[in-house]
């Protein structure tokens, strides 16, 4: 099998730098093709993913209940809680690979289900424009 390395570059940062991150890794690895075992010297074939991880941040007010979509830089400080949820834009259900809270306590089960449900549209839509 392969294995494959990458590194991204920022060249600014105003939140989000983790999705940024992944979806430029995601697109690179999408694009990415290797030699074949199979085919003769010139012969490559894409490079097989078993999985295409989106993230997408969220900003929570507790005391509020407020959700804030995709937050900038500004908008991650002022926010109590901040989350991060990681899906698989592969599979049918968009199966959650990483769910991160941080910043403090009060998240609801309400809160923490809307920002899966909004991180799962999301990859669905960037799996099908912009990654296909």
């Amino acid at each position: 099998g392969w294995r494959v390395r990458g590194d991204v570059v920022l060249a600014s940062l105003d939140g989000g730098a983790f999705e940024c991150a992944l979806l430029a890794a995601v697109g690179a690895l999408k694009d990415a093709r290797v030699p074949s075992l199979e085919g003769g010297e010139e012969a490559t074939v894409p490079l097989p993913l078993a999985s295409v991880p989106l993230a997408l941040g969220f900003a929570l007010h507790a005391e509020s209940g407020q959700v804030l979509t995709d937050p900038d830089l500004f908008e991650e400080g002022l926010a109590g809680l901040r989350v991060r949820v990681v899906v698989d834009a592969a599979s049918s259900d968009g199966d959650v690979l990483a769910l991160d809270v941080t910043g403090g306590t009060g998240a609801t089960g309400d809160m923490l289900r809307q920002c899966v449900s909004a991180a799962k549209q999301r990859a669905q839509e960037l799996a099908s424009s912009a990654l296909s």
